[in-house]
């Protein structure tokens, strides 16, 4: 993983959404709007299209994401690393109040 960037919350919340939807587009093919994801984002109310522009802006800067909404390998692999940690994290309760970064 070439770019080692600790995210914020909201970062982190699109990037795992982003990742869902598009588990959900490979197994359901053809459901995408043309807006892609922003628009499914923006016509269920979860977020605006102006904050996921500025949010994907700098998941994009960090290499997480291109073409404005498409995981890339750094971004699939802090993914893993993620839920690898919040797994190690739930089977060892004493891991308390430590900064997850990659």
């Amino acid at each position: 993983m070439d770019t080692q960037q600790a995210l914020t919350t909201e970062q982190l919340e699109l990037l795992i959404i982003i990742d869902e939807i598009e588990t959900f587009d490979r197994v359901h093919p053809d459901n995408m709007p043309a807006g892609g994801i922003k628009e499914i984002l923006n016509n269920n109310g979860i977020m605006s299209p102006e904050d996921f522009s500025r949010i994907a802006n700098v998941l994009g800067y960090y290499g997480y994401i291109h073409n404005g909404d498409e995981l890339t390998v750094d971004g699939k692999q802090y993914i893993e690393l993620f839920k690898e940690y919040l797994k190690q994290k739930s089977e060892d309760i004493k891991i308390e109040h430590v900064s997850f970064s990659l």
